[in-house]
């Protein structure tokens, strides 16, 4: 076989191997891959680039005193071996971050008279013309070694390795737009206390942590020899540790190191790497000897990189703690220790994030107190405070982006942005009244605010988010009554599809005229009666599914959702503001209020049934109901009459 295509097959193979490996052990399987990259090849970064696996190498060869001639980097094809790019003579220890099209690489000035000097961003676009920039200059006697960039919630943030004040140790340094840096002066990772190494460093973010993947001495401090090792004359290995906020960091509590060397490897496992690539994560490390002579391999976990990384920790288990502002290992016995892990414990409140217009505001209401948004929090916090309330609401303010918007008035993606940023717990979104007085189409309300949900979802994956419907208007804006049926059906569905939790607002205030002291804003007793719909949503704690959903309108005529539709029929006494209210709709059962006769035709298909209606409910005069098959459409077409305002249970018996 083509030696060129060796790592491509490797690489393609590996899922094959995954599967043939089982057992359960204290630290994560590792797969080790039968390749060797090298030699001269150390500090490399694996990246995605534009569907590509590239590797992102340096190479350097001794000279008589510092350095490092012959040095330069370059791209490589992962799946071909082909060398793609070469640039940046006289620099190494590069790290790689891809940010869309653009592909970034750190790296460290090398020189013969002073050993390492600034760090420098290299940047391109095509792979053959770089643009470069100093990014972080030399200070006086301290020299830079390796880099690692990610980018965090609050931006990217760069691990540079140091001689000082320990060495080996590393910093931190903040960027917004990967030019200009600046040092995090307070937190620096040396071991003050024992003089260990900390090398080498890569960092990850997945939230809610920075993972930090780095390399120490095996004789050099007292954390090295909390672990077991499977060698006795091994020296370098790679351990990992986490934090939330970048001060306290918890080193995973596993039996062995992260990654330490074999028998072929030398005495080295360091430099550590790390990418994911067709759903596995690739580990790429020095092996050796720890100079010059070093060589790549690789090992790879069967599965996602934030898996791989999660499972070597276990929130049960006492581990040793890093304290990077005060550059110490705290270990489980020492009191220290104990107080970390306290405060660690300690419930932080649960932030609830209210997006909205002018109602979210307090608009209408006596006080700030009374705001549905206030009121909703102080209820939640009755039995234990551990809510936080955070109002973004702005007046005016659209989920459609307006032509001509007043400041911060367009909620999709201004006030989004705001919100997001507070990483909430809960999201609550009450929107629509004024997405209608611009003359916005329901189609483009509802095209932002699903789009709204999505990108929520897509950044807060553990957030709750609950949907409001529109309160109902009576002022003059000329909010039709079909525009906002339409638009509440269309934020039913989405809950629906979205899978979110569902606030009745609009069917809670309904007929509450004497609640709209201006037709458009509630007064206090209105706040409440929204902070309510909230709470219900909140403490039922039921998403929505489109197997799941509820569907409730104004007036007659014919409303579909989620593949059912809904057709209500004149009766006795119809009113023609009269209301259709379902409840958890599934396919065995729901319970109704209506004012009209209904016709439904299901989604399901029913060939060869009859539908069975069955009311569950004792006082109910429904009673059984025969429903028909539509042959020709494969749907079940059944009636339901009126039920004059009382809930009706209904079982459907297929």
């Amino acid at each position: 076989m083509n030696k060129k295509c060796l790592v491509s097959v490797l690489l393609l193979m590996l899922p094959f191997f995954a599967g043939l490996c089982s057992g359960a052990i204290e630290n994560p399987k590792l797969i080790k891959l039968p390749l060797g990259l090298g030699p001269q090849r150390l500090e490399n970064t694996p990246v995605m680039y534009q569907g590509r696996p590239l590797l992102i190498e340096n190479s350097r060869l001794s000279n008589e005193k510092h350095g490092n001639t012959a040095i330069d980097m370059y791209v490589v094809d992962l799946i071909t071996s082909e060398i793609i790019s070469r640039f940046g003579s006289t620099f190494a220890f590069n790290c790689a971050f891809v940010r869309g099209d653009e592909l970034n690489v750190f790296a460290t000035e090398n020189t013969k008279s002073d050993w390492t000097g600034s760090i420098y961003r290299f940047w391109t676009t095509d792979l053959k013309i770089w643009e470069k920039e100093l990014v972080i200059a030399k200070e006086k006697d301290k020299h830079f070694f390796n880099t690692s960039v990610c980018k965090g919630p609050d931006g990217y943030l760069m691990a540079y390795e140091s001689n000082k004040p320990v060495q080996w140790c590393f910093h931190l340094a903040r960027s917004n737009d990967l030019s200009h840096w600046e040092p995090i002066e307070e937190l620096v990772f040396a071991d003050r206390v024992e003089k260990s190494c900390l090398a080498n460093p890569t960092l990850r973010y997945i939230e809610p942590y920075y993972y930090l993947v780095y390399g120490i001495h095996r004789s050099k401090g007292k954390a090295a020899a909390l672990y077991q090792y499977h060698r006795d004359d091994s020296k370098y290995f790679t351990f990992i540790m986490r934090s939330k906020d970048l001060v306290r960091w918890g080193l995973s509590p596993t039996k062995y190191p992260m990654i330490e060397p074999e028998i072929e490897d030398g005495v080295n496992a360091s430099d550590a790497d790390l990418f994911e690539f067709m759903g596995n994560t690739y580990l790429f490390y020095g092996a050796g000897w720890q100079d010059a002579r070093g060589t790549i391999r690789v090992k790879m976990y069967p599965g996602p990189m934030k898996e791989c990384l999660a499972s070597y920790f276990d929130d049960n288990t006492p581990a040793i703690k890093f304290d990077a502002r005060n550059g110490k290992y705290i270990y489980p016995d020492q009191a220290e220790y104990k107080k970390i892990v306290s405060a660690e414990t300690v419930e932080k409140p649960q932030k609830i994030v209210f997006i909205g217009d002018s109602i979210s505001c307090g608009v209408g209401a006596s006080s700030s107190k009374s705001r549905y948004t206030t009121v909703l929090t102080a209820l939640l916090n009755v039995k234990e405070k551990k809510y936080k309330e955070v109002n973004l609401g702005v007046s005016g303010s659209t989920l459609v982006d307006q032509l001509w918007p007043m400041p911060n008035s367009s909620g999709y993606p201004h006030i989004l942005a705001k919100a997001l940023a507070e990483k909430p717990d809960i999201i609550v979104i009450q929107h629509g009244t004024n997405d209608n007085a611009v003359g916005a189409s329901v189609g483009e309300f509802l095209w932002s605010y699903r789009q709204t949900v999505c990108t929520i979802k897509e950044n807060l994956p553990q957030a709750k988010i609950v949907c409001m419907t529109i309160c109902p208007s009576w002022g003059v804006f000329n909010s039709t009554r079909e525009w906002l049926n339409l638009a509440n059906i269309g934020i039913q569905e989405i809950a629906a599809f979205e899978n979110t939790l569902l606030a009745h607002t609009n069917f809670k205030l309904h007929n509450r005229r004497e609640l709209f002291p201006d037709g458009i804003h509630p007064n206090d007793e209105g706040h409440g009666i929204m902070a309510e719909s909230v709470i219900e949503a909140l403490q039922a704690n039921d998403a929505k599914t489109k197997y799941k959903f509820d569907f409730i309108c104004n007036g007659m005529g014919q409303r579909r959702i989620c593949g059912y539709v809904f057709t209500s029929k004149a009766g006795d006494s119809v009113r023609d503001d009269g209301w259709i209210c379902f409840r958890d709709f599934q396919k065995d059962g729901f319970t109704y209020i209506s004012d009209y006769q209904i016709e439904i035709t299901t989604p399901f298909k029913l060939y060869d049934k009859e539908l069975v209606i069955k009311s569950i409910s004792k006082d109910s005069a429904v009673g059984k109901l025969k429903g028909r098959c539509d042959k020709y459409r494969g749907c079940g077409v059944f009636f339901l009459p009126q039920t004059k305002n009382k809930e009706v249970a209904v079982k459907i018996d297929w």
